[in-house]
């Protein structure tokens, strides 16, 4: 271009621009480019050339392609190409996110909105442009908290889940073995006491890098419970199966790990259960993998720990025993033998005002002795109770609220925790009115706990039945928040009233600065919404100063009270009211 042809182009600019707001344009706070059809640039404003280190005139004329890493700058020309052509569809309106190039070279993450526009006869493209960099990357340090075990880094439950639906497609795909490790620690529980938490923390950690060490980049590392891990990867087809993978993720932690000194050998007790390349319709879902796993695991153990157990039909004895459990747990249901357990709720600004209960259930399997709801709520939800479950303890909790009210002992919400298959359902809210009318009990005593995950199922149902229930008048908060795929754009498409944060940030939430990292900004987030906030599991003074201190509203834990059964509830209760402690919202 010569110097004639470049201040031609830059005089038919300035007098085509006059017909617009140009000093708008010029002091508007988004980069906006202006191009022809051909990409070359007719204008740019002061934000256009900060952001992209260019004066207008080093672009005058040039093309647009020069803001844009090459495999980008390709696309863009093929799509002008297109549009000349009247063979692409229009631009008006378009939204795109891309790599911006700068002038130094550097790149950043760019979103850019297009708009068409006639001019003078001719046909110009408006470009307004942000640099989304700093949210790309906030979202996918939420997303990988989100996703990944805050300790160890590992993939956490949910994600594996996700992650192992993928991998068996493949392994089919491309006939291969799949092979799924379920390891449980032995011993970690003695660490933690002999040495403190810390200790085992650490020990965990070390575990993890071991694991990582001997993958060497393949397949998948989870840690899916307190001392559990699992290993997915797939492999050819071998005679031994997943034994040579067992074997050396067992040997790997033969030597001791070196920790403040201390030489501390950790055991393990392995399952592993593999996917062979079934026909269509026969693979296994991935939770029948990681039962059979998880089974095999529990031989190992039961044979002396320290071993590795590869699954076979004979463990379906251990099968059977659960569906007798199972029967048992249908028999509770029908004949009410379950049980409600209620954790106070308190203000953080004072302790002593109960502020809410949460309805904790609890099953006595007879002979066979307390059941923890880790183990018979999967049990329910895999066979299709949850729903009769659901049923009565809602039941129950507004039934015994009711009698709290009346009894002029305490008047505050009963919270209890939805499974995500109930809660999901379309006659979900017309099954809890029903309940409620026949308890009595106020709309606004009630609180429906849900987690995230089981929201994000189906999130306009989701949101149909929150919108509904907080019509009645029925509170809803969000549990858990944390342990999922945590995400702002959930409570900001769901108008949750309550947010619930995971015991698991709040146990070291004073000497951990991941921990305070992640709290923070779920508080801040909350308090941005207009979202309560109750930190869940707080278990001594220091952890309540500290959330105090952070702005956080209401805690629950053993700091202030256990899970108590209704008969021990009003004695706590009427107790506080002796002590002239305030009992009322």
């Amino acid at each position: 271009m010569t110097r004639e042809d470049f201040d031609k182009l830059a005089a038919n600019a300035e007098r085509e621009l006059t017909s617009i707001p140009y000093a708008i344009f010029e002091a508007a706070a988004d980069a906006i480019v202006i191009t022809d059809e051909w990409g070359r640039v007719q204008a740019i404003n002061a934000a256009a050339q900060k952001l992209f280190g260019y004066s207008f005139a080093e672009l005058a004329g040039a093309n647009i392609a020069r803001l844009m890493p090459r495999a980008y700058a390709e696309r863009h020309d093929q799509c002008l190409a297109s549009y000349r052509a009247g063979a692409g569809r229009k631009l008006n309106g378009l939204v795109r996110e891309l790599l911006g190039k700068r002038k130094d070279g550097s790149l950043f993450d760019l979103h850019v909105s297009v708009g068409e526009l006639l001019l003078g006869g001719r046909q110009l493209l408006i470009g307004v442009c942000y640099d989304i960099s700093e949210q790309l990357q906030m979202h996918r340090r939420i997303n990988h908290l989100a996703s990944h075990d805050t300790l160890t880094h590992c993939m956490n439950r949910s994600a594996l889940h996700e992650r192992l639906q993928q991998e068996i497609a493949l392994a089919v795909a491309h006939v291969q073995q799949l092979v799924l490790v379920f390891i449980d620690l032995d011993g970690l529980k003695n660490i933690n006491d002999n040495h403190g938490h810390y200790v085992g923390d650490r020990v965990l950690v070390g575990v993890a890098e071991r694991f990582r060490q001997c993958l060497a980049g393949m397949g998948l590392l989870a840690r899916v419970g307190g001392d559990e891990f699992v290993v997915v990867v797939r492999q050819p087809f071998a005679e031994q199966g997943g034994m040579s993978l067992a074997t050396r993720l067992f040997d790997c932690l033969q030597a001791p790990l070196r920790i403040d000194g201390m030489a501390l050998t950790v055991r393990a007790s392995l399952g592993v259960s593999t996917c062979a390349n079934c026909p269509e319709g026969e693979t296994p879902a991935p939770d029948q993998l990681i039962i059979d796993a998880d089974f095999a695991m529990y031989q190992a153990k039961k044979a002396g720990g320290s071993r590795i157990a590869c699954f076979n039909p004979a463990m379906r004895i251990t099968q059977h025993r659960e569906q007798q459990r199972l029967e048992r747990l249908r028999q509770a249901i029908e004949t009410q033998q379950l049980e409600l357990h209620y954790q106070p709720q308190f203000g953080l600004a004072d302790p002593q005002r109960i502020t809410g209960l949460e309805a904790l259930l609890r099953w006595n399997d007879g002979a066979n002795g307390p059941v923890s709801p880790e183990v018979f709520i999967p049990l329910a939800e895999q066979n299709g109770l949850m729903s009769a479950l659901n049923a009565w303890v809602v039941t129950r909790a507004c039934a015994d609220n009711r009698a709290l009210i009346e009894a002029g002992l305490l008047d505050v919400p009963v919270a209890v925790n939805m499974s995500g298959y109930s809660f999901m359902q379309c006659d979900f809210v017309a099954k809890l009115t029903a309940i409620l009318e026949r308890s009595g009990l106020p709309a606004n005593r009630l609180e429906i706990e849900v987690t995230e995950t089981a929201a994000l199922k189906d999130i306009e149902q989701a949101r149909q039945n929150v919108l509904l229930l907080q019509g009645m008048g029925v509170r809803v908060s969000i549990d858990d928040f944390g342990t999922g795929y945590s995400s702002p754009s959930t409570l900001r498409a769901l108008p949750f009233e309550k947010l619930k944060i995971d015991r698991v940030f709040i146990s070291e939430v004073q000497g951990n600065p991941i921990d305070q990292a992640i709290v923070k900004g779920y508080l801040m987030l909350a308090e941005s919404l207009r979202i309560q906030v109750v930190a869940e599991g707080v278990e001594t003074r220091e952890q309540l100063d500290y959330l105090k201190a952070q702005g956080c509203s209401f805690g629950q834990g053993f700091w202030f009270c256990r899970p108590l059964p209704m008969d021990r509830l009003l004695q706590f209760v009427m107790g506080r009211e002796r002590a002239g402690c305030r009992l009322v919202r």
